[in-house]
């Protein structure tokens, strides 16, 4: 089955992030569809669309996979954004539509473009961080995150946390369920 992942770029520092995970929910599809859309004058469509291109050649071959068939597609389009990249929701019917999560403040809220798609848009959309914003709103140990990291998710915390987290987790889990693929019992 045909899944379409619409991302909204813009060229700032969440695009690398914006793309890496299109590419990442699309290895999940046999059949899937990348389009990129960003909005810049006619005049400009030309390099920008080259540009859009460089950054997919850039980061592709890192999703590279031997199954399924995948392609992706370019569109620099004028106009307004939330309209353009709505729009193309809607013309591709979007299974899940990625945008940059950023605001100007640094809020935690997501930045008035985004909110706007995220009310309007007729499909699922995920938001993306930026890896600065991350690196300043998670107080994370730093023990947790080397954890994390050697073991690929399957322990979430160092020992001096997993006292005190491991039940609170449970709890919102539902007891003694066991949560496939976490190893918690």
């Amino acid at each position: 089955m045909e899944y379409t992942i619409i991302c909204a770029i813009d060229g700032g520092e969440s695009s690398s992030a914006i793309l890496e995970r299109a590419f990442a929910e699309a290895r999940h599809h046999p059949l899937a569809f990348v389009h990129l859309v960003t909005v810049a004058p006619k005049a400009a469509k030309e390099d920008v669309e080259a540009q859009l291109r460089g950054l997919v050649a850039e980061i592709l071959p890192t999703f590279a996979t031997d199954s399924g068939s995948r392609k992706v597609f370019v569109h620099s389009v004028p106009g307004e954004v939330v309209a353009a990249v709505l729009d193309l929701a809607m013309e591709q019917h979007a299974d899940l539509l990625i945008v940059g999560h950023s605001s100007r403040d640094g809020d935690s809220k997501p930045g008035e473009t985004a909110a706007q798609i995220i009310e309007q848009t007729p499909c699922s959309v995920l938001t993306i961080r930026t890896p600065e914003y991350v690196g300043q709103s998670a107080k994370q140990c730093p023990a947790c995150v080397e954890v994390r990291r050697e073991s690929k998710g399957e322990t979430l915390f160092c020992k001096a946390h997993q006292s005190d987290r491991i039940p609170k987790l449970m709890e919102r889990v539902g007891g003694s369920h066991y949560v496939s693929g976490w190893g918690l019992f």
